[in-house]
């Protein structure tokens, strides 16, 4: 299960980012433009599953360098839990920075 979670992380932020957005149309909260966010999540997603496959490849290098075995399912690992999450996690601290900016202060 939380492997599935892991694999589809960055949908289930989307699905949250869509909800919110929603929100603050229906209140009418004074909030940044949507395509700012829309460009910063997918910006920060990629940002944060390049971070993760460098640490991945970190850990994989040290890893056979320290016990002399392969670490051959590090690949799988980053494709099915570490890259998704990552990309995650940078798709939530869009929405975060998004949500707490005011509107006319972004600078794009």
């Amino acid at each position: 299960m939380i492997l599935l979670v892991g694999l589809f992380s960055p949908v289930l932020i989307a699905v949250l980012a869509i909800i919110v957005v929603v929100y603050v149309k229906l209140a009418s909260l004074s909030k940044p433009s949507i395509a700012g966010l829309l460009g910063r999540s997918v910006l920060y997603a990629v940002v944060g599953a390049i971070a993760s496959l460098i640490l991945t490849i970190i850990s994989m290098v040290w890893y056979e360098a320290s016990t002399g075995y392969s670490a051959g399912n590090g690949p799988l690992g980053w494709i099915f839990f570490y890259g998704p999450v990552s990309a995650a996690l940078g798709q939530l601290i869009a929405l975060l920075q998004w949500w707490f900016k005011k509107k006319g202060v972004e600078k794009e």
